[in-house]
């Protein structure tokens, strides 16, 4: 059962107290996100489960986490929400990116977005992510999904948040839309930006 996760995956990310927060693609029920804390010389370490997911809202992280901040190199402030996505889940069973959310001592995950949420086999969508998702500098999310879209292997997304927290995505380009996918297929690592 592993009820502490087992298959870890994805980047760790640290904290500016040395704390690291990472994610397991099994164990729990569907999956973890993990603490480990320090002591004061760094020769012990705790660990905590944070949150363990469920079908519905996710399944299988394998992603790494994300927070607003990170992609300046600045550490994670252990106040604010951490971001990811799972390859399985959610209602379709297609994957989720959800939010997790700190509250004294506690950590509530929040469901931003569901995938296949179009309908149909072809997820037009897209499918499956294995990528953890950028937070960009005006609060949207990007990211990547190894399937789904136009022609089934994949796409670049960005999530932005409307009125009760109503997340809405917008395709960027679904892949092998070139001849012979000259322009690639299944993308399975992050996105970055530039200045």
């Amino acid at each position: 059962f592993c009820a502490d996760g087992n298959e870890p995956e994805g980047k760790l990310v640290i904290d500016t107290a040395g704390n690291l927060y990472g994610v397991t693609d099994a164990g729990g029920s569907y999956g973890t996100v993990y603490e480990l804390s320090p002591n004061a010389k760094h020769t012990e370490w705790t660990f905590k489960v944070l949150y363990t997911f469920r079908p519905s809202d996710g399944d299988m992280p394998m992603a790494g986490l994300a927070y607003a901040g990170q992609s300046s190199g600045n550490p994670y402030d252990g106040a604010s929400p951490l971001y990811g996505t799972t390859t399985a889940g959610g209602a379709f069973q297609k994957g989720v990116v959800y939010r997790l959310t700190p509250s004294n001592g506690t950590w509530t995950e929040k469901t931003l977005y569901t995938f296949c949420s179009e309908g149909g086999a072809d997820c037009t969508d897209g499918a499956q992510p294995r990528a953890p998702v950028l937070v960009g500098l005006k609060n949207e999310r990007y990211g990547a999904t190894q399937y789904g879209g136009a022609n089934s292997e994949g796409v670049v997304f960005t999530l932005t948040p409307g009125t009760g927290d109503i997340w809405t995505e917008r395709l960027l380009h679904s892949f092998c839309s070139a001849p012979n996918c000259a322009d690639g297929g299944q993308p399975t690592s992050d996105v970055v930006m530039d200045a």
